[in-house]
């Protein structure tokens, strides 16, 4: 995906930790990109952060010279035992960039990955693990710890698109159809958005800010895109049914139990 991308140099990817991988970060240093990956933290198996030596710390900020090999001769054996350092990749077929000066692939060479690895606070209780090669001079723990939090933004839009729009499971097998239906969801977000930026809601004396409800606003548009009610209806709804805007409320991060595929029959029910 990064690659098929023709994004300028001054692009920086920010990635949640199912994203996680020295395959993908490699891929992005290659473009010349900048990237900002949340990964599981040290304490959790299979993770970047578990292979390296890091401190016990509640919050820090550490250089990683890190490079990547999967020989096993006796000399990188010895050299394995430094952690932070030197890692052996166990399946060197996930890994690209395994090429010696000749153009050819060859596990026994390593691939230079420097990086950044950073453990920030984000209240009493939560810290969360940053990997990113952004430079220490201009972005320091506090300025890493904002560009984390801007992709909030996205990952509500994501959800909106999953659960009200109802893009959590496809209807179809074809892939052109599943394609339409992406894009269909996609255009019907925009279009809502678009709806719920030009109405303008009057100031209410009550303990919260309000907006519209986002729900509301999609069952609405379907209806007024079905020409079912006018314009002004539209704008009664949105006014009429609203939620507060809660600007620092936090939840407590639930670990995602496995579910089972949903019958493809039941979604065409």
């Amino acid at each position: 995906m990064v690659d098929r991308n023709a994004g300028t140099m001054d692009t920086l990817i920010i990635a949640d930790s199912g994203y996680e991988s020295y395959n993908a970060l490699a891929h992005i240093q290659e473009k010349g990109w900048k990237f900002l990956f949340r990964v599981k933290d040290a304490t959790s198996s299979g993770g970047i952060a578990n292979g390296l030596d890091l401190p016990q710390d509640n919050e820090y900020d550490i250089f990683i010279n890190l490079h990547l090999s999967a020989g096993r001769t006796k000399d990188h054996w010895e050299l394995y035992k430094n952690k932070n350092t030197y890692k052996r990749i166990s399946h060197p077929e996930n890994f690209d960039f395994f090429i010696n000066p000749t153009g050819e692939r060859d596990v026994l060479v390593f691939y230079h990955l420097p990086f950044r690895i950073l453990k920030i606070k984000l209240d009493e209780d939560t810290y969360e693990t940053i990997i990113t090669n952004l430079p220490a001079e201009t972005f320091s723990l506090s300025e890493i710890k904002k560009l984390y939090s801007m992709r909030w933004g996205i990952e509500t839009s994501f959800r909106d698109l999953k659960y009200p729009l109802g893009l959590l499971n496809f209807h179809a097998r074809k892939t052109d159809l599943i394609y339409q239906e992406i894009y269909a969801h996609l255009l019907l977000y925009n279009f809502v958005s678009l709806i719920m930026s030009s109405h303008k809601l009057e100031c209410l004396t009550r303990k919260h800010d309000y907006k519209s409800s986002f729900s509301i606003a999609i069952h609405a548009s379907r209806l007024f895109i079905k020409r079912k009610i006018s314009c002004k209806t539209i704008k009664n709804l949105l006014s009429k049914y609203l939620t507060p805007i809660r600007p620092n409320r936090k939840a407590i991060r639930r670990k995602k139990k496995d579910r089972s595929v949903m019958s493809f029959n039941y979604r065409l029910s």
